[in-house]
Formats: C-alpha cells, structure tokens, sequence
C-alpha cells in the first residue's frame, strides 16, 4: 500500500464529488479550474494506484483512455 500523500488525497476527493465516469484529463481539468496544483501525471499514478487498490470502479472505453468513478457507497480513507 502506498502511502497517502496530499496529492492522492485531493485526487480521491476530486474522484468523489464527480458523478459517473471521467478521464483523468476531465478530472485533471475539474481539480485545475477548483484552484489545485496536482500534475496530470500525478492524477494519472493516483487513479492506478487506487484502482490496484480497488478504490474506483474502472472502465476502458478505449485502448487510449480509461475512465473511473468513485464506488457508490463512496470513498473510504483507510
């Protein structure tokens, strides 16, 4: 298990207020647009490493991109 940074977590709240599926890129943009300084490859390593962790649902709707949302009962800080 990684070790939960400020960055990872602003990613995993950003996850958790957006209804349905996004890209990192969308996400990326959202956190950008609210103020934060978090790097696209950062929000790209966070959404892997939760996804390994089984934190967000994931889907690939194409070879070039995957999407990911925030389970339905939420995202738990362990």
């Amino acid at each position: 298990m990684k070790r939960n940074t400020w960055q990872r977590e602003a990613v995993r709240e950003a996850l958790g207020d957006t209804a349905g599926f996004v890209s990192a890129q969308s996400l990326h943009q959202t956190m950008r647009e609210q103020g934060s300084e978090v790097g696209l490859a950062t929000v790209y390593r966070a959404l892997a490493d939760l996804a390994t962790e089984g934190t967000p649902t994931r889907c690939s709707r194409r070879a070039s991109r995957s999407t990911a949302r925030a389970p339905r009962g939420g995202i738990t800080t362990t």
